[in-house]
């Protein structure tokens, strides 16, 4: 993975030098700060010295956040910036994973005061009601810093992370605080991604299309829906659905399956309120990202007009894999990260 993202950061330093900053200033200014941001997330001699020689030390510190342990990184200069919810993925060591805690340092480098929340779940790849409940409140609350700027949050998130983002996006509680989204390989529908995880097949319109997902899908889906079931005696529907392997049935045994679990998964589906993504959206996925469809993303384009969905062979899933043989992908890629970053800072 260092190895992937030194070449990555090797090739923003290159990007940057080639454009001439009188022609390109505002664009000249994000490029530099996704070189920033990139080379202090990795470990790279030449370009964690250029990021770090040419920046501020961020000052990080554990804290509590909205009831939630978290880390806090503020840029080493300045009193108000704008804020970002770092919204991580399904990872055992949670938002104190090493190379979270360096992305958020570096978004801090490039002048974002970030806040990493430890959310119910996401270490187990548990994805629940309670998990969005207190993300939408931890956003609230770093919306609320006397140290953020205009009262507003952004919110970034990779895979699960981003689809979590996109969920609390549409909360009421955020409605006109969330200055925009960025996000990597979200899902759209729980319900088709347990479609996908159960039985191999995935929905489009009115035709079933295959696709073979990585085996982690279906823990996940089967720790979040469970955890929504009104009581233990209703666990035989979810079970029979879990173990079906015929498409054809899907959506009969799924409405079989208790209301509250159904309606749970719905609201944590970004696709059930996709009309309220009036915030402007960067998404980022692979062509064949082995945890969720394409399709996933390209549905929330076609609901709101207010998502961008860039597809580039650069990514692996939630990590970029960049190659000098595919330079209209890395150019994807980095014109993905340098709008990201230009409308969290609006």
């Amino acid at each position: 993975m260092l190895r992937l993202l030194r070449r990555w950061a090797a090739f923003l330093l290159l990007l940057a030098s080639l454009i001439p900053i009188a022609i390109y200033g505002s664009w000249i200014d994000e490029q530099t700060a996704a070189f920033v941001v990139l080379a202090t997330a990795i470990d790279t001699p030449i370009a964690n010295w250029i990021a770090s020689a040419s920046t501020d030390t961020p000052r990080a510190e554990e804290t509590v956040v909205a009831g939630q342990n978290a880390t806090v990184v503020r840029p080493g200069s300045g009193k108000r910036w704008p804020a970002i919810v770092f919204v991580n993925g399904a990872t055992e060591q949670g938002h104190l994973h090493p190379e979270v805690q360096r992305l958020a340092r570096g978004l801090a480098r490039a002048h974002f005061l970030v806040v990493v929340p430890e959310l119910p779940g996401l270490r187990r790849g548990e994805i629940t009601l309670r998990t969005l409940s207190v993300l939408v409140g931890v956003a609230r609350a770093a919306a609320d810093r006397p140290d953020a700027r205009d009262g507003r949050v952004g919110l970034i998130g990779v895979p699960v992370g981003s689809s979590l983002a996109l969920a609390a996006a549409e909360d009421d509680a955020l409605a006109g605080r969330v200055s925009a989204v960025v996000g990597i390989a979200p899902y759209a529908s729980l319900k088709q991604v347990a479609r996908l995880a159960t039985t191999g097949y995935i929905r489009t319109g009115r035709s079933l299309r295959g696709y073979r997902p990585d085996d982690f899908v279906l823990v996940a889906v089967s720790r979040s829906l469970a955890a929504a079931l009104p009581s233990r005696r209703d666990r035989g529907g979810l079970d029979t659905l879990l173990s079906n392997g015929d498409p054809l049935v899907f959506d009969r045994l799924w409405r079989r399956l208790p209301r509250r679990v159904r309606d749970a998964a719905a609201r944590l589906s970004p696709i059930s309120r996709a009309d309220r993504l009036t915030m402007p959206v960067e998404l980022a996925t692979s062509p064949r990202d082995k945890y969720f469809p394409l399709e996933e993303s390209r549905q929330l384009a076609r609901a709101s007009p207010h998502v961008r969905v860039t597809v580039t062979r650069t990514l692996s899933h939630a990590l970029p894999e960049p190659s000098v043989h595919s330079l209209g992908a890395l150019l994807s890629f980095d014109g993905f990260v340098v709008r990201g970053l230009r409308e969290l800072r609006r």
